[in-house]
């Protein structure tokens, strides 16, 4: 990965990016886009295998949330972080991921 643009992408107008570092590591962070007044996305949340379990995910979506001024966060997200998602308030929505440019491989 181009770390210049990654910054780039963490850092940009209606970027909410929050880090989690204890003793000088960096445990997690989250990525979250914002609109500021009613919608966020969270785009990004990792946390170090050795940290997770621990509530350094959970805290960074709430910093993240807090910081987006939004009313509501949407995201997606795999199938086996879908325990922790259903530990905050929420409703289940379908989603989907499109790629522009791209031919559709699954037509109805």
């Amino acid at each position: 990965m181009d770390a210049a643009r990654a910054g780039r992408a963490l850092t940009k107008p209606g970027v909410i990016t929050v880090v989690a570092i204890e003793n000088g590591e960096v445990l997690g962070f989250a990525q979250m886009l914002s609109d500021g007044e009613i919608q966020a996305f969270l785009s990004l949340v990792v946390v170090a295998a050795e940290a997770r379990g621990r509530g350094v995910g959970k805290t960074l979506v709430e910093e993240a949330s807090a910081r987006s001024g939004a009313q509501r966060v949407d995201l997606l997200s795999l199938d086996k972080s879908q325990h922790f998602y259903c530990s905050f308030a929420h409703r289940m929505f379908s989603g989907y991921r499109i790629y522009p440019g791209h031919a559709a491989t699954n037509p109805l």
